[in-house]
């Protein structure tokens, strides 16, 4: 069973703006989280390969994989079947949302969010993952 301390738990962090990534990381490490970044989805799918995530924060519109396609890909690796995943976007209201969170178990969270925002979606999307366990 995973702890729900934050220092226990690691956030995979995909983001191509690099000033939007150290933004993320800096709260989310200050927030007690151990992080590993990626700069794109096939970054961050060679990293899911090599590791286990509790989380995976990502945005959206990326290249050469949108947030969504990442997502599939990462569902299609065993151990990833049921890991939260956080989608920022600045797209919200053109994304089917509830089928983001009822069939590839993701939260959307629009852009601009502030850091309690962000640090109470890891929360949930983490308290439900440990519920799952």
């Amino acid at each position: 069973m995973t702890s729900l301390t934050p220092g226990k738990r690691h956030i995979l962090l995909v983001e191509d703006h690099p000033t939007q990534r150290r933004a993320l990381r800096f709260n989310l490490v200050n927030a007690g989280f151990r992080v590993t970044e990626a700069t794109d989805g096939i970054q961050a799918l060679n990293l899911a390969q090599e590791d286990t995530f509790d989380l995976v924060i990502t945005d959206y519109h990326m290249t050469p994989l949108l947030g969504s396609q990442l997502v599939k890909r990462l569902r299609e690796i065993e151990r990833y079947w049921t890991t939260p995943v956080i989608m920022l976007t600045g797209f919200a209201n053109e994304l089917n949302s509830q089928f983001l969170r009822d069939q590839m178990l993701v939260l959307l969270l629009a852009k601009p969010y502030s850091v309690k925002h962000l640090l109470d979606a890891v929360s949930k999307c983490l308290a439900v993952s440990h519920s799952a366990v």
